[in-house]
């Protein structure tokens, strides 16, 4: 009775870390939001699935650092939070944001070891056909199909490829004026300032600023162009996105 309580016990523990663990404060449909420079990003074919938790998929191209020839990737089994594999199927070619796991993680449906997975917060991949890459890049790239190409440019532009993606609370900075006529000045009260940079609606990246981690600057914008603006300021501890008026 002892030992039977233990693995309740046991396994109670181990559910409800998995669970936490599982927990997320959001789905984000942008594929930039989940990308930061320690991922591995590629085009790659479903070929064959082991299981219905397991699948493995034949490099195309890499894009982000290097994957092997061919991975088996982990699907949910449960336990993880990896994203299921249930609406691919083989012969699918997807642009995929994959983590390595350094240990290995144990399926729990077949107890093999993978290396690779694909997490299900936020999203990690893009299907492709054709020549195009389809779904949300990020926030100024409206567009929801992009030629391969263009994505492959676009990609490294991705606002989240800093030292961490996390998405920071307006109450730390001081954004001012807004409206503006031909400066903004920046304060962080908590974070240490990488980057700031200025975006049009299209798109465009109208200013870059890469600062010495400061907790302040100001960024004079000559453009007569009077409309809405997209300031972005990259910190040590994530990013503030923030539309900026210019009249």
């Amino acid at each position: 009775m002892y030992k039977l309580l233990l693995i309740i016990s046991a396994l109670t523990t181990f559910c409800s870390q998995a669970v936490h663990a599982c927990s997320c404060k959001g789905y984000v449909e942008e594929f930039c939001f989940s990308a930061d420079t320690s991922d591995y990003i590629a085009l790659v074919e479903l070929i064959e699935f082991e299981d219905e938790t397991a699948a493995n998929f034949k490099l195309i191209e890499n894009l982000h650092k290097k994957i092997p020839d061919t991975i088996a990737i982990l699907g949910s089994d449960g336990f993880n939070c990896n994203l299921s594999l249930d609406n691919f199927s083989v012969g699918d070619t997807l642009v995929i944001n994959v983590r390595f796991y350094q240990g290995g993680a144990t399926n729990v449906t077949n107890f093999n070891t993978y290396h690779w997975g694909i997490p299900d917060c936020n999203r990690h991949y893009l299907e492709f056909s054709d020549g195009i890459v389809f779904g949300a890049l990020d926030t100024f790239n409206v567009a929801t199909e992009n030629a391969y190409q263009d994505f492959k440019q676009q990609l490294f532009t991705c606002f989240d490829f800093t030292l961490s993606t996390a998405e920071l609370d307006e109450d730390y900075f001081n954004i001012y004026p807004n409206p503006f006529t031909d400066y903004i000045h920046i304060e962080a009260n908590e974070y240490r300032i990488t980057d700031i940079n200025l975006y049009n609606l299209k798109g465009e990246k109208l200013i870059s600023l890469n600062l010495d981690k400061t907790n302040g600057a100001q960024i004079d914008i000559p453009d007569d162009n009077s409309g809405l603006y997209f300031l972005e300021i990259i910190t040590t501890e994530g990013i503030l996105r923030k539309r900026v008026v210019k009249i």
